[in-house]
């Protein structure tokens, strides 16, 4: 699949409002956060068509003409004296409870089932490998994320979990329909630091972190997995995207 986006144009869907001008964003989905988020800016305009909206379930949508794709789709929360909006994916769940709980003789995906349950989170998958029980595992007064880095630490893992389309995902990922490419056409400029390559890029709003992408360019021909994504656009429409991704050896 193939598509060319130059200069993209952003959408803010509130409940009862949506904004197609007045609005300049900074995202990030990053593999390492575990949470993409989404800040928000308006001309003084658009604030005052916003100011007063429910902000409670909100997304953000980037593309051009009728081909736009959703970016983040979340919890907002007014910051800086209500003049920026901050979008959280479903991850705000976590992050906004508390966790304190002793587990006895139980698997990892046992002690997150809990976690997710006590965050509210119904829709999830997990990996379904197998892993040895610990003998007693206690989380003191940690927000969900926090707690799920204290059940991967105590068993030793490194597993990766984050938020997809309202969904969690522990060791798994979405199945990937696409693998999209980034070659000399869409790629402004490639470096590489330390194990990591970072392009930067026109506007793909269709490539999130913990994806694969393919690199056709005259400094890398590869498979890659993504481990960060940010955007930023300002007042003036100038943007620069940015894409950091490491080296696999097959998709």
């Amino acid at each position: 699949m193939y598509k060319k986006l130059t200069a993209p144009e952003y959408h803010l869907i509130l409940q009862t409002v949506e904004l197609n001008d007045g609005i300049y964003i900074k995202y990030k989905s990053s593999k390492a956060a575990h949470c993409d988020t989404c800040k928000v800016f308006f001309t003084e305009d658009a604030l005052e068509a916003v100011s007063t909206a429910d902000v409670s379930d909100c997304r953000v949508d980037m593309g051009s003409e009728e081909d736009f794709e959703n970016i983040i789709d979340g919890r907002g929360s007014w910051q800086n004296d209500g003049t920026e909006l901050l979008i959280q994916d479903g991850m705000w769940r976590l992050l906004d409870t508390k966790i304190t709980a002793t587990f006895v003789d139980c698997h990892p995906q046992e002690a997150i089932r809990y976690i997710l349950t006590l965050c509210g989170v119904t829709d999830y998958i997990l990996s379904e490998d197998l892993y040895d029980t610990k003998k007693t595992l206690t989380i003191d007064s940690k927000n969900g994320r926090d707690a799920i880095q204290e059940v991967n630490a105590a068993w030793g893992l490194e597993v990766p979990f984050f938020y997809w389309d309202d969904t969690f995902y522990w060791g798994k990922r979405p199945e990937q329909e696409y693998l999209y490419e980034l070659n000399d056409s869409n790629i402004l400029e490639l470096e590489k630091s330390g194990g990591s390559w970072t392009a930067e890029v026109i506007g793909v709003p269709w490539i999130h972190h913990s994806q694969y992408i393919n690199i056709n360019h005259e400094n890398l021909i590869a498979v890659g997995e993504v481990e960060s994504v940010t955007v930023e656009s300002n007042d003036k429409g100038m943007m620069e995207m940015y894409i950091t991704f490491r080296e696999v050896e097959d998709g």
